[in-house]
């Protein structure tokens, strides 16, 4: 069996997409149990965040404590697999493309240095700014604005082990 189909718990969701490795629970929950509510779903591009990270206007500090990146670092934590994360920071299209790019990449640190905080290592993680180029709503309306304002997670997966050949005795 390959890490890519190893299911630890037997609730039938592999490792490499289940939420909560150690607890039986359902395809629906992401892997986790009906009690508990998942702030974080893995699936094989990214981290969905049930509960988002947003900035407010023009800040790039995270509060002192957040539920969903200490969920992030323990699913990261438990899946060895997830090589690599590449944290994206996003703004809204409010003020001028240079500030939103410097904004969006301290964003990104931001989450980053919260998760290097919670025990991730460095070299899973990668910070980049996207500034205002791609919207997750309009830019039109004040709460569209603020759903831009965010953090996103994708996944670099490891690949499986190679097959290899090894050699035997020569044949007679």
């Amino acid at each position: 069996m390959s890490v890519t189909e190893t299911d630890t718990d037997g609730d039938g969701v592999v490792d490499v997409l289940d939420a909560c490795v150690h607890e039986q629970g359902t395809r629906e929950r992401g892997g986790c149990p009906e009690s508990s509510d998942p702030l974080v779903t893995l699936t094989r591009e990214r981290l969905v965040l049930h509960g988002q990270v947003f900035f407010e206007v023009g800040v790039t500090t995270l509060p002192g404590r957040s539920r969903v990146l200490d969920e992030v670092a323990r699913v990261l934590l438990e899946h060895p697999e997830v090589e690599r994360v590449v944290i994206e920071g996003h703004t809204d299209a409010e003020g001028s493309s240079t500030s939103n790019q410097r904004l969006s990449l301290a964003r990104a640190e931001a989450v980053r240095d919260y998760l290097l905080r919670k025990g991730v290592p460095a070299h899973r993680l990668e910070a980049r700014g996207l500034g205002a180029r791609r919207p997750a709503s309009s830019n039109g309306t004040q709460a569209g604005r603020g759903e831009n304002r965010r953090a996103e997670l994708l996944l670099i997966l490891g690949e499986p082990p190679a097959a290899r050949t090894i050699p035997g005795p020569p044949l007679p």
